[in-house]
């Protein structure tokens, strides 16, 4: 089996571009990636473990190269490609994930080849709950949730509440085939709320569930939301999922809205402002 590529993505404070860089090329098998940046107060902040760690480094602007070359240059570096992305979005800016598609992979086709096949393109639809296969993955989404949790501690809207007039619902497709599920609740004006993310079985670990919280994401920005949070349980079965919502920006908090302290209950939330 192939060694991972060790893939580092840069920009100046590590909070917008690189986060999104490295969210959207964790799932990928061929690589093995991280994001940092190049200012004092960045998020996470470059050093030497890094470079001597990277195969290749990605920055977003010329400034971050000159950078890298400043600050490190005792060590022998890896080779430094420049994407041009500018500073104008926010961390999974619909339009910032396909410039970052359009500038990496390419350059990953340089270092790799072409990349394997896998689910063709995923289609995003505002879904009436009215079909079949839905409902039937919103049953095994239930049955798997009160098996992993005591009653009490199961917080997965049914259909009605999935109906209600502040949910709005949707579904992930390709080639006709339901991939998966999502849902965002409005528990106030600047506050929305992540519902039933489940993925279906034949398609796990294959990105599914990682599209649909960006389309979440995105969609909780353009309503003007200024947090999206989320409870999940803490069985080992949800751990997956911790590392998914972390990866993308969500950090732990206090139950919110109607929720209570409970030892079976994880609460996240991902700020927006």
């Amino acid at each position: 089996m192939q060694t991972p590529l060790h893939v580092l993505f840069v920009c100046a404070m590590n909070q917008w571009r690189s986060p999104t860089a490295e969210a959207l090329y964790r799932d990928d098998p061929r690589l093995t990636v991280r994001s940092a940046g190049v200012r004092s107060g960045a998020r996470r902040r470059i050093s030497r473990i890094d470079i001597e760690w990277a195969d290749v480094i990605f920055v977003m602007e010329r400034e971050h190269q000159q950078r890298i070359r400043e600050d490190f240059r005792d060590l022998e570096l890896p080779p430094i490609v420049n994407l041009e992305i500018p500073d104008d979005f926010q961390r999974f800016d619909a339009e910032l994930q396909v410039l970052l598609r359009a500038a990496i992979d390419p350059e990953l086709g340089r270092w790799l080849g072409p990349q394997p096949a896998g689910i063709p393109s995923m289609e995003i639809r505002q879904d009436d709950l009215q079909g079949p296969a839905i409902r039937e993955l919103l049953a095994e989404h239930l049955r798997s949730m009160h098996a992993l949790s005591p009653a009490e501690s199961v917080h997965a809207l049914d259909l009605t509440g999935l109906q209600a007039p502040d949910v709005t619902f949707w579904t992930v497709w390709s080639e006709g085939q339901l991939l998966g599920c999502g849902a965002l609740r409005e528990l106030s004006p600047e506050h929305g709320e992540v519902k039933s993310m489940r993925t279906a079985t034949a398609y796990l670990r294959r990105g599914v569930a990682r599209t649909m919280l960006t389309h979440l994401i995105t969609e909780a920005r353009r309503r003007g939301y200024t947090r999206l949070s989320l409870e999940t349980g803490t069985a080992t079965a949800f751990h997956p999922a911790h590392a998914l919502y972390r990866s993308m920006g969500f950090e732990d908090c206090a139950p919110f809205g109607s929720y209570q302290p409970d030892p079976n209950s994880l609460f996240l939330t991902y700020s927006l402002a």
